[in-house]
């Protein structure tokens, strides 16, 4: 034990202060001294010790005591150093290094948490045809012929946008690596874009001072992924690049071996000295490829001398993998799980490769291999395993086995008791509830050893929906999934339902978001605490309830004064609403276009722009509220419904009133959707209910399942199938009866005892005008209400019938019987009509509705028509609609006021600045599963000032 005087300038000053003596103790000096000589200096240094503890551990605690001190006053005098003029107020760089270590050590811990909204925004986003590469119908508009997916793409692309700017996460709940990346100006993070954002941030961080920059590249940045390629060699040559030192290095497959070579032959010591793990990654599915020959992985070994840990996730061979265990020594972790191998390729390791004496305790194998025929000496060294299934027969020839990966979902597990933690790859039902029998494993993780996420076999919802033992089981406290998409708010409620709190996730080595949950100590406490709340969240809103049960019965009384409208004004008022909610306004300029073409995708930053657009959105009573990409004045049934639909959740009594007279049409294509509907009749959630008065039948299905109010109801019906003509006799209140396809058996009785029918469409299936179908059907019609009348042909219609009808179609030669009804006022052309055919019709035909486009050349002699359709049966151009504007904005078509547009595809974005017409509307109706829908243009005239 040495002694050293530290003298002061003032030893023997007035005060007479002793000596201060500072004792370096060694271990020889200590050694001399006696137990009770040790406690004593143990006692008077502050060192905790007891009479307990043998002499050695005494001396061990003095030891590491007088290191402690020593360092802590080198920290006090660099401080004192730094405590000195313009560094009086900097930090000691010691401590600045271990503020960037931690920070660098924890920046690629994300814990944002997404939306279901934002993701489906996204999601929306992406099958837009401008962001996906798929094949496109092409269709053109006229006169320019531009792509029209082209246009509608450019208003999808801004409806998505601005509706993802609203679910943008705030910048108050993103983690700090995305914190940063939106304040570099990125956009915020996808949550199923999986990349490592850290890496920005680590990267920016060396750009701070020299000596930062040097101790990132140096100690902080070494985890390294590189392609082996001569431009990536050059880059890291450059002075200025950031990679200098690796500790961790991942080698992205490479275009010939050679490269492969050359790059560990020509790397500078400094870069690769350090290295202690290796991973020969693979780029998606079909990215594999082999390890170097056995013969390159000595350069390999030579300039890796402190590799430890080899993870490969491609194809390798036997003899790699010989090459493999003999050239690397210091190997302690070698994780082939990913690895693509044949059969029985690593039944040799025992013999020759795992000797007694090596330094592997972590093995993960692709392929079953028997652990019991190992050495004594090796089995005590393994920590970390793999196995299909569990066959290791004497378990305490493992007396050091932590960890267990299973590659298959095999039952009846067998876990030693020295086991902490399992990881499955494959999950089937029962195997996470068998781990209740092993109360000290405390980690569970389920691992995606794929890098092709298109097959991945983990999936998060799946693997939540299988843990649900765990309410009551609390001995696993970790558990970590793998997921091709980060966790979303839902999730995490329903995990925490399960009692475990969300910590964070990283980017697993297979690419995917790891995602940790750690079980909540506290978790019976606030399943209490919730539930106290409950009660009188539940009375209050009984009391809401009922309040609003008393205000809509006094409502109905005449003596009430409430100023609230009377029930019977109210349903008048919705409506007319679910009348209006079907027309489309999305009127749009076609500057639009071309100010998308100059800007391109810059024009999603021009504010004005967008509010105007929005502007536009807003005022359409179908899209108002849409969040979803739609098509402008085109194909919107389906957000028609929605529109609607919106209407019945007011209030349980506007949900009665719309099931009862509004939403009453269903489509049956197949079977099990009328099966499906019978289901549901009895639900009393389900608004398409007993109130069904219109039904399309497009298949077989037994409809005399149908009670007999739910058949008085139906009065519209539309037959797609041929041979269900006797279904109209068990539906006596049918008044609209229509034929999509040539049905031979339409005959007689299969409209004679509908004796409300008002309107008949067979023109589809009588195309042949035999006088027997003509002669029966002609009868039957007799005495009948009919006002709108479409069949091949009308000779011997009863003059009763002819007075009601006031829509009929004809074709060219058929002119001549209009004479015959006096009350007509509609017409339907059903074929071409030239010029030479154009006649004079009456005056009291004031619309027209054609599918062919020569039909204007008639509208010129006929003024008393004032409103012309048309209707587009063609699918693959929407020209016409160009063409008959401008015919109708000609001389002599100035009575038609309106136009009407019916078309089977989306129309363009029209340019009306060269007509005589604006657009009012556009009407949708939802197709059936077969057809596309229909949507209808509504044109109105200018009036001329």
């Amino acid at each position: 034990m040495k002694r050293k005087d530290r003298d002061s300038n003032n030893n023997n000053s007035n005060d007479g202060e002793e000596e201060e003596e500072e004792i370096e103790y060694t271990t020889q000096g200590l050694n001399r001294l006696y137990k009770k000589d040790l406690l004593e200096l143990c006692n008077k240094n502050g060192v905790q010790t007891t009479n307990k503890e043998t002499k050695t551990l005494i001396i061990k605690k003095l030891l590491k005591h007088d290191k402690q001190r020593k360092e802590d006053e080198q920290v006090i005098e660099k401080i004192t150093d730094y405590n000195q003029g313009a560094l009086e107020y900097c930090l000691p760089w010691i401590i600045i290094a271990r503020i960037l270590k931690v920070a660098f050590d924890t920046i690629d811990i994300c814990t944002c948490i997404g939306s279901s909204d934002y993701r489906d925004a996204v999601e929306q986003q992406r099958l837009i045809p401008m962001f996906s590469r798929g094949n496109q119908p092409r269709y053109y508009s006229y006169p320019d012929r531009r792509p029209l997916e082209q246009d509608l793409s450019v208003f999808m692309c801004i409806q998505v946008d601005s509706h993802i700017k609203k679910l943008v996460p705030n910048v108050g709940i993103l983690c700090q690596m995305h914190l940063f990346k939106v304040d570099m100006g990125h956009k915020p993070p996808i949550f199923d874009d999986c990349k490592d954002d850290s890496k920005l941030w680590k990267r920016s961080l060396a750009m701070v001072s020299k000596r930062v920059f040097s101790y990132v590249s140096t100690t902080l940045f070494t985890d390294i992924t590189l392609k082996p390629t001569d431009k990536v060699w050059n880059h890291i040559n450059d002075r200025h690049c950031i990679i200098k030192k690796a500790t961790t290095l991942s080698i992205l497959p490479s275009s010939s071996a050679t490269k492969f070579n050359t790059f560990f032959r020509i790397s500078s010591k400094d870069l690769l000295c350090d290295v202690e793990k290796i991973h020969f990654q693979r780029v998606g599915s079909g990215g594999g490829w082999y390890l170097p020959k056995a013969n390159s992985l000595t350069n390999v070994a030579e300039s890796l001398p402190k590799l430890k840990s080899i993870s490969h996730y491609g194809d390798i061979n036997n003899n790699t993998i010989t090459a493999l265990f003999k050239n690397f020594n210091n190997l302690t972790s070698v994780n082939l799980l990913c690895a693509s191998i044949g059969p029985y390729i690593f039944q040799h390791l025992p013999t020759f490769l795992l000797k007694p004496g090596t330094r592997i305790t972590k093995l993960l194998l692709p392929d079953r291999f028997d652990w019991n025929l190992l050495d004594v000496q090796v089995k005590q060294n393994l920590r970390v395993v793999s196995s299909p299934y569990y066959d290791i027969k004497q378990q305490e020839d493992f007396p050091n086995l932590k960890h267990i990966v299973y590659t298959k979902g095999h039952l009846g597990l067998s876990i030693p008791d020295s086991v902490r933690k399992v990881t499955f790859t494959i999950l089937v039902p029962g195997t996470f509830d068998s781990l209740i029998n092993y109360p000290l494993i405390d980690t569970v993780r389920f691992k995606n050893i794929s890098n092709d996420k298109n097959n991945s076999n983990l999936d998060l919802e799946e693997r939540q929906s299988l843990i649900t033992i765990q309410k009551n089981n609390n001995n696993i406290k970790r558990i970590i999934i793998d997921s091709p998409t980060s966790i979303l708010e839902n999730r995490i409620i329903k995990f925490k339902e399960l009692g475990y709190e969300y910590l964070g996730s990283t980017i697993s080595n297979t690419s995917y978001y790891k995602l940790q949950f750690k079980l909540i100590d506290n978790n019976n406490n606030n399943i209490d605490n919730n539930s106290h709340h409950h009660p009188s969240s539940l009375i209050s809103t009984d009391n809401i309830i009922n309040n609003n049960n008393n205000n809509n019965n006094n409502n109905n009384n005449c003596n009430n004064n409430s100023i609230k409208l009377p029930n019977y004004i109210i349903y008048n008022i919705i409506s007319m609403v679910w009348n209006l909610r079907d027309r489309c306004t999305c009127i749009y300029d076609k500057s639009i276009l071309d100010r998308s073409i100059e800007k391109g995708m810059s024009i999603l930053d021009d504010e004005s722009f967008i509010e105007s657009f929005l502007a536009i959105k807003n005022q359409c009573a179908v899209h108002f509220s849409t969040t979803t990409p739609y098509p402008p004045l085109g194909l919107n049934g389906v957000h028609v419904n929605r529109s609607r639909l919106q209407l019945s959740l007011i209030s349980k009594d506007l949900f009665n009133h719309i099931k009862l007279n509004h939403f009453n049409h269903m489509v049956n294509q197949t079977r099990e959707q009328l099966d499906q509907h019978l289901n549901q009749i009895n639900n009393e959630y389900c608004i398409l209910n007993h109130s069904v008065n219109s039904i399309h039948v497009g298949n077989s299905s037994d409809y005399s399942q149908l009670n007999e109010n739910e058949r008085l109801a139906i009065t519209k019906v539309q037959f797609s199938v041929k041979r269900l003509i006797s279904l109209t006799q068990n539906l006596p209140n049918i008044k609209s009866l229509l034929f999509d396809l040539y049905d031979d058996s339409v005959r007689r009785h299969a409209i004679d005892g509908l004796k409300f029918l008002t309107k008949l469409d067979i023109r589809r299936s009588t195309p042949y005008e035999t006088y027997d179908i003509i002669h029966s059907m002609n009868r039957a019609l007799k005495g009948k209400p009919i006002t709108k009348l479409y069949c091949p042909s009308y000779r011997g219609v009863p003059d009763d019938v002819k007075q009601s009808v006031r829509s009929i179609s004809i074709n060219s030669k058929q002119f001549d019987i209009l004479d015959q009804f006096p009350n007509l006022d509609r017409l339907h052309l059903s074929c071409e009509v030239e010029c030479s055919d154009l006649i004079k019709l009456p005056n009291r035909i004031k619309k027209i509705t054609t599918s062919t486009c020569n039909t204007t050349h008639c509208l010129q002699l006929n003024p008393s028509v004032q409103t012309f359709k048309y209707i587009n049966n063609q699918f693959e151009s929407c020209s016409y609609i160009y063409i008959l504007l401008m015919e109708l904005s000609k001389v002599g078509h100035h009575h038609i006021q309106r136009f009407m547009y019916r078309s089977s595809i989306n129309p363009p974005i029209l340019d009306m600045s060269t007509t005589c017409f604006k657009i009012d509307y556009s009407t949708s109706k939802i197709g059936n599963p077969s057809t596309r829908g229909q949507t209808t243009l509504t044109f109105s005239r200018i009036k001329s000032i």
